[in-house]
């Protein structure tokens, strides 16, 4: 076969010649990818730790796979067509770059590092390349978003509303299931209870016996979401479709998500029927994984339909063998220009440099001023306020850098294409060189901790007494199996139930159920709370909100070293501990009926619990994430404490409450690490 074209000057060119890369342009290549994943090391870092230990997103390894073989199918396209550089790609660059900035400090969100990166990326390819490249470049840029882990907050929102529709949609197939097998299904949120009549070998009879899934627990086909849609996004754009089929397959990724995940809770159902234990452990994850190949059969089945409703005469020539020869032909003609005077070259890399550091320094110094803030409360304000900050802190930087291009242009003109796209890398190239350290300043001088270390507690939560004052251990809890622990995400943790002894034992208020846990390490991912799981289980939520306690007695003195702090003997200690605050401690609550209640005879219960974060109390896991650690913090730990009480008057419930966490909040200290102990240096023990 003969693998050449021939121009018209009748030379023979070789179709393996083309190149992607000019060789001239190949070291400007290689300084601008390494200063670009220089300036974004630590978001890079933090996701490949976040890749392997949440299987949420271990597809994040593929991301940047496929957006390379993408770049790879249309190489020869991309050959085909001259850079051009454009002016107005800078604006994007440098607003990813300071959006970036501002994500790591000062309110240290991962999401908005990546979408920042990505922005940023997209306004590089668009300043060098032109809008001609970032027509076919713009997917593999923002497919790279599916690598971006979303903010805790965002994604529990989502994976309540799919549990629920999970366990509904399972619900009705089971029921279709049931019948053609004996056997009923009904749920309560998100829990499917399935009875079958089974054989009792101890009493020799058969009697109905009821098993529960909860979707909230055995949810591989939840963590696989995002996995789901890469894939379907994925299966659009890689194959060669119009640009309507690709509309339609975008737009059917998440149902497609959803009607997998119905499939897979649906198969759990029925292995539940055989054997309950089918639906725990590794084989309900194997079981998660399997749905990824029915998935992809549905989106090219979906393709392969769409092929046939509407057929296309196809090309005459083979549409790549035509690009392939352009590009040769193109590769062939290219004449090589000369390099830039290099006295004009450092001239736009020492423009660019300068511009850099003063808007730095512009950007330093909004940063740490609360221009326009708005008289607003809540996670809302918050929201609202940051907002407010992120455009006026970002906007004027990024104005004084494009003025400074506009300007070099006026002052610098360049008319060649090849002079001008190294005159844009060299100002390109400064901007990222300069941003770099200009952030490592930045955190420096507000003593910024990147990544934050894991502090062990001093006891393990389980060993927290079983008897203090009026309050009885009643019950513990059986361990948790695998699953759930993968979901809890912690195994330090302790669930009990106390009894108050001066009260009747025919009293609820008697009762008191008492749940912690303990996390080290990230602020991102807080533990379910009551507001999800039990309405996850079947509970009716009937109010809900925010409110405070106080704890004290005998045994609690004022702490002299710790404003408004005090100290409180400790059982498990032997010695005093310390109370960041026992007044007005702020907690939140929901007043709930519990599912499958007679008509009649409903119950009522309450359910209080606030987070103990690096030495203070918050009341919900937004405080956690935005107050519970401050950017100078070297370690960072927060601990929900929970307790729920049969009386859904709150005013009582908070009684039984205080009472209760009087007697048992210092051992809670006593497990947990001492805020003031670690920020000396004395805990962890070197």
């Amino acid at each position: 076969m003969n693998n050449s074209v021939q121009t018209k000057n009748t030379t023979k060119i070789s179709l393996g010649a083309s190149k992607l890369i000019p060789q001239e342009f190949w070291p400007w290549t290689v300084l601008l990818f390494a200063s670009f994943v220089l300036i974004h090391w630590a978001f890079f870092l933090r996701m490949y730790w976040i890749a392997l230990d949440d299987s949420n997103w271990s597809h994040a390894f593929i991301v940047p796979v496929i957006s390379f073989y993408y770049i790879y199918q249309h190489r020869y396209r991309l050959m085909t067509i001259q850079a051009q550089t454009c002016i107005w790609g800078l604006p994007f660059m440098v607003l990813g770059i300071f959006s970036y900035m501002f994500g790591v400090n000062p309110i240290s969100n991962l999401m908005l590092q990546g979408y920042g990166m990505i922005l940023a990326l997209f306004g590089l390819v668009l300043f060098l390349l032109g809008p001609r490249m970032i027509a076919i470049l713009w997917f593999p840029i923002i497919y790279l978003a599916f690598g971006v882990k979303v903010s805790q907050r965002i994604w529990d929102w989502i994976a309540v509303q799919l549990q629920w529709i999970a366990a509904n949609c399972s619900t009705v197939t089971l029921k279709f299931f049931s019948f053609f097998m004996d056997f009923d299904v009904d749920n309560s949120g998100s829990t499917i209870n399935l009875t079958q009549n089974k054989f009792n070998a101890a009493t020799g009879m058969i009697k109905p016996v009821t098993d529960s899934l909860n979707v909230a627990e055995a949810c591989a086909g939840l963590r696989m979401l995002m996995a789901f849609l890469a894939l379907g996004v994925a299966t659009a754009f890689l194959w060669k479709r119009p640009v309507w089929q690709r509309i339609i397959m975008v737009l059917m990724t998440l149902p497609i998500a959803v009607a997998v995940n119905v499939g897979r809770v649906t198969s759990l159902g029925l292995l539940t029927l055989i054997n309950p234990d089918y639906a725990k452990g590794d084989f309900h994850l194997f079981i998660g994984m399997m749905m990824l190949a029915p998935a992809l059969g549905l989106f090219l089945l979906m393709g392969w339909i769409m092929d046939r409703v509407v057929i296309t005469d196809k090309p005459k020539m083979d549409e790549e063998e035509v690009l392939k020869r352009d590009a040769a032909r193109l590769t062939a003609e290219r004449i090589k220009e000369p390099l830039l005077n290099p006295i004009k070259l450092a001239l736009w890399f020492f423009a660019g440099a300068i511009a850099m550091g003063f808007a730095s320094v512009l950007y330093a110094v909004l940063v740490e001023n609360p221009i326009g803030l708005l008289e607003l409360t809540g996670i809302n304000g918050l929201a609202v306020n940051s907002l407010i900050k992120l455009s006026y802190t970002l906007i004027p930087p990024t104005i004084i850098i494009f003025a400074a291009v506009i300007i070099l242009s006026k002052i610098s003109p360049i008319e060649s294409r090849s002079v001008k796209l190294q005159s844009f890398s060299a100002f390109a190239l400064a901007i990222l060189l300069i941003g770099f350290p200009s952030m490592q300043i930045n955190n420096a001088r507000t003593n910024t901790v990147l990544f934050k270390k894991a502090v062990p507690t001093r006891y393990e939560l389980v060993l927290i007494p079983r008897q203090i004052s009026s309050w009885k251990l009643k019950q513990e809890d059986p361990p948790l199996s695998q699953a759930i622990l993968d979901e809890l995400g912690t195994t330090n943790y302790v669930s009990r139930t106390y009894e108050d002894t001066d009260r009747p034992v025919d009293d609820p208020l008697r009762y008191i159920r008492f749940h912690s846990a303990y996390y080290t390490g990230t602020v991102d991912t807080v533990p379910h709370v009551p507001e999800r799981c039990y309405v996850a289980g079947g509970a009716t939520s009937l109010n809900q909100g925010t409110s405070t306690i106080s704890v004290g007695g005998t045994e609690y003195f004022e702490d002299d070293e710790t404003e408004n702090g005090h100290i409180a003997y400790s059982t498990l200690m032997r010695g005093d501990v310390r109370i960041p605050k026992i007044k007005d401690i702020p907690v939140s609550y929901m007043s709930f009926q519990p599912p499958s209640q007679q008509q009649g005879k409903e119950i009522k219960a309450t359910v209080m619990y606030f987070f103990i974060a690096n030495g203070k109390f918050l009341a919900t896991p937004d405080a956690v994430r935005l107050k519970g650690t401050e950017t100078s913090d070297e370690y960072s730990y927060y601990s929900k404490v929970e307790v729920s009480i049969q009386t859904g008057d709150l005013d009582e419930a908070k009684n039984i409450a205080q009472s209760f966490l009087s007697a048992y909040l210092p051992e809670v200290m006593a497990c947990l690490p001492d805020w003031v102990d670690v920020e000396s240096g004395k805990w962890p023990e070197q």
